[in-house]
């Protein structure tokens, strides 16, 4: 419910930034808007990093998908008007 509950993309773009700058790929806040946002992650690091093998991705992936979730527990928060929404459908 990426969008709907919660914005989160600041989160991923932190991740994605992180992990390509590895690779030495600039990844700004714009070039995750443009590139990355919306996308699945195979496809993501197909067109980033296309030489890397199919266990370094998968691998890439599940270590981007660990950071996203650590990083979401402290740092995201419902979208104004969520929770008065949850309270509304639970009454």
């Amino acid at each position: 419910m990426d969008g709907t509950l919660f914005d989160s993309d600041s989160i991923h773009c932190q991740v994605f930034e992180e992990l390509l700058a590895r690779f030495g790929i600039d990844c700004p806040p714009a070039v995750y808007r443009e590139k990355i946002c919306g996308r699945h992650n195979d496809s993501i690091f197909q067109d980033f990093l296309p030489s890397l093998d199919e266990l370094a991705k998968s691998a890439l992936i599940a270590e981007k998908e660990e950071l996203f979730r650590k990083r979401a527990e402290n740092l995201l928060s419902p979208l104004p008007g969520l929770m008065d929404l949850l309270t509304f459908a639970k009454e």
